[in-house]
């Protein structure tokens, strides 16, 4: 029977469980969410010298964090030629090199944890169509020309994309070398260990179910259903399984269901002929497909979108044929997994980053795109409330603007729009 959990869970040695927030506790900042912005910031914080509490609903990594398909990219999601014109060239590279950052960062806290090896390097964007051709040779271009990024490889013939991914699905691909893929709940336990071990106190089962200022200040109290965290700092890290905290500021994201089939390990000789290269993979439908192989040569194929809060009907079917559409040879392989989770994307699909006039820092929305970005951006948070703000102002600057329909219809409206994408991707 194929199981609705993530296979991560079986890869992993996990985690201890930590106790349930009960009574009122007193700390210098309270984190809410066990994720990798949680838990980065949460560490970064500790290390400074903050009396930290973390606030977990479930268990740590049981959102996004510990469920998402591991790859691990510089960038954001749009395209960074996007990005520039969005926001000018010299924001652009700023939030590249800040990415780029990220990926190194994470890198060094693999390193950190003796798990260097966990990190598998390659990623290609890869053409549905030829009229990707031009999108990828724009974007090779100003990332090489204009944001100085040297570890890109431009695929412009089928052959050569063939070649890398053992399938003649794509027309062209664009390579990048320093971005790549990871097991994200060892990442994550990772994480959790080292706060853990820096002083963070970490409660879990202990969803924040409000919070409430402190008459004349910053401080805050935060409820939980049988304790509560007095704290002079709060910094919200639900992404999109908190919309319930703070409306006005969650009014800026959406939660969209997205979701992965695993297949049993496949045979050496079949695991050579699909992605000899071993790189992860996206391609460039606005409803993309993404998948990469695992050490144990299990494909990990994601896709399919849900804005309802509910999965797709028969999503491990629908996933089983885009994947074999892809690597016919994969038809007979046996599925042992299929899960989904929830993911926040923005309207311009890049992170909402920042400070609410009280003094709550938030940080959610990463589109998609933020195993290494999110870790990243809970450090920069740490630092800005330890009173550096450099790298926290390039991400606050964003202009966000929430999604339109209110409560009732921004559900609907956005899934009509991502209906006339999907017809687009099939022209």
């Amino acid at each position: 029977m194929m199981k609705k959990t993530p296979i991560y869970h079986e890869q992993v040695q996990p985690l201890p469980d930590y106790p349930r927030l009960c009574g009122e506790q007193r700390f210098d900042v309270c984190v809410v969410g066990g994720g990798f912005t949680g838990l980065s910031a949460a560490l970064e914080l500790a290390k400074a010298g903050f009396r930290t509490a973390l606030l977990e609903a479930a268990q740590l990594g049981s959102g996004a964090s510990g469920r998402n398909g591991g790859q691990v990219l510089t960038g954001l999601a749009p395209a960074m030629v996007t990005v520039a014109r969005q926001l000018g060239h010299a924001h652009a590279q700023m939030l590249w090199d800040l990415s780029v950052a990220a990926v190194a960062t994470l890198r060094r806290g693999l390193a950190e944890a003796d798990m260097a090896d966990a990190f598998r390097p390659g990623f290609i964007l890869a053409a549905n169509r030829a009229v990707h051709r031009a999108e990828l040779v724009e974007e090779y271009n100003y990332l090489t020309d204009r944001l100085g990024y040297e570890a890109l490889e431009l695929l412009l013939q089928p052959e050569q994309i063939a070649a890398r991914l053992g399938t003649r699905r794509y027309v062209a691909g664009l390579v990048d070398h320093g971005s790549g893929h990871v097991n994200p709940l060892a990442y994550l336990n990772g994480l959790a260990r080292a706060a853990e071990k820096a002083g963070v106190t970490v409660f879990e089962q202990s969803a924040a179910c409000r919070f409430v200022h402190q008459p004349g200040g910053e401080k805050v109290n935060v409820y939980t259903d049988r304790g509560v965290v007095r704290a002079d700092r709060l910094l919200l890290c639900g992404n999109a399984y908190q919309r319930h905290l703070a409306t006005p500021m969650q009014a800026m994201i959406m939660p969209v269901g997205t979701y992965i089939l695993a297949t049993a390990p496949l045979p050496e000789a079949l695991a050579a002929e699909i992605l000899p290269s071993g790189v992860c993979v996206s391609d460039m439908n606005f409803v993309l497909d993404y998948f990469r192989m695992t050490p144990d040569r299990r494909m990990l194929f994601g896709g399919r979108v849900s804005y309802s809060g509910l999965p797709p009907v028969a999503v491990a079917h629908r996933l089983k044929r885009r994947m074999c559409a892809i690597f016919p040879a994969l038809d007979g392989v046996p599925l042992t997994h299929c899960w989904g989770g929830k993911v926040a994307i923005t309207r311009n699909r890049l992170p909402h980053i920042g400070r609410t006039p009280q003094g709550v820092y938030f940080a959610h929305g990463y589109s998609g795109h933020g195993l290494a970005l999110s870790g990243f951006v809970g450090q920069v948070i740490a630092k800005a409330i330890a009173g550096d703000l450099t790298q926290f102002d390039c991400f606050a600057r964003i202009d966000h603007r929430p999604f339109p329909g209110g409560g009732m219809m921004r559900a609907p409206l956005l899934a009509l729009g991502a209906l006339y994408y999907r017809l687009r991707d099939l022209l």
